[in-house]
């Protein structure tokens, strides 16, 4: 089974190599071809750190789920949370992990009783400390950066738990990866017309179709190559990442214009900060996991 899981990620890096080879015959911008090399190499840590945790066991893939939502909180925190006292942020911080560790442990109903327990300890940090200052608004954005990412990246946990649950992490990151990843490639190398100039100046209509193409291969060939789960049931969960990945892209891309920021951070070249490489998958996770839970593990 992992040779198969194994062979169909490499496949499709072999695929972006063949397209990144043919740009370079068609592309006379030589520093978009090497741009397309650096975001390729890149690319096998940012699945890396993804696939290779969960690949080794439940609690590795806790352990780096954890961390990123720590350094995904962190990239927020530095935008939006500029004079926030340090007992609020480190509260934020503790949560993550709390909550992460709820799914692995617990369940579901844990996880929302943490963000319940985070939100009555700031309000009575804020009654008991800071008696003469207003600091609801900056609670509220510690529930919320606690709600987004970790709540959501604490559904892959979930995801891992279930039954052949590392083949439905791959399907779920694969399908969700390859859709940005070949629709950055394709709209670097062929695509001209935007979508969302303002909103999502990067992506266009060559590199979102090509994308939606690539995602909805993979998905199908990993489905029928290893999963083998009937191919509606397929079909539907391809859908529901994909129709995800694209939403969680615009949310972010929103939050980042209204922030007047280009990336969340530095982590990678050519890809920007943790939230930036993840946030995707990190929004497919809570809906992707309802539906396999109730129809790919009955």
């Amino acid at each position: 089974m992992e040779i198969k899981v194994l062979s169909a990620i490499g496949l499709f890096f072999l695929i972006a190599v063949l397209f990144i080879l043919l740009g370079g015959i068609f592309i006379k911008n030589r520093a978009t071809i090497r741009d397309l090399w650096i975001l390729y190499f890149t690319e096998t840590i940012v699945v890396g750190l993804m696939l290779f945790p969960a690949y080794l066991g439940q609690i590795p893939f806790f352990v780096m789920v954890s961390l990123i939502g720590i350094k995904s909180q962190h990239e927020i925190f530095k935008h939006v949370l500029l004079k926030c006292p340090h007992v609020f942020k480190y509260t934020g911080y503790a949560a993550c992990p709390v909550i992460c560790a709820s799914a692995l442990f617990q369940n579901q109903a844990s996880m929302f009783q943490v963000l319940l327990i985070v939100a009555c300890f700031l309000l009575v940090v804020d009654i008991g400390i800071y008696t003469r200052q207003n600091r609801f608004d900056e609670m509220g954005k510690i529930v919320l950066i606690t709600i987004f990412p970790c709540i959501f990246l604490a559904f892959l946990v979930l995801l891992r738990k279930l039954p052949n649950g590392f083949n439905l992490v791959v399907f779920l990151y694969g399908v969700s990866e390859v859709n940005d990843a070949f629709a950055l490639i394709l709209g670097t190398m062929f695509g001209k017309k935007k979508i969302f100039p303002k909103l999502s100046p990067n992506k266009t209509y060559v590199g979102t179709f090509g994308g939606l193409c690539a995602a909805v291969l993979f998905g199908v060939l990993f489905n029928h190559f290893v999963v083998a789960f009937p191919l509606r049931y397929a079909f539907a969960g391809i859908f529901i990442v994909i129709t995800t990945t694209i939403l969680g892209d615009l949310v972010t891309s929103k939050v980042k214009r209204n922030l007047n920021i280009k990336d969340f951070g530095r982590f990678l070249p050519k890809h920007g900060g943790i939230l930036d490489i993840y946030d995707a998958v990190i929004f497919s996770a809570p809906l992707f996991y309802w539906y396999a839970e109730s129809f790919f593990c009955k």
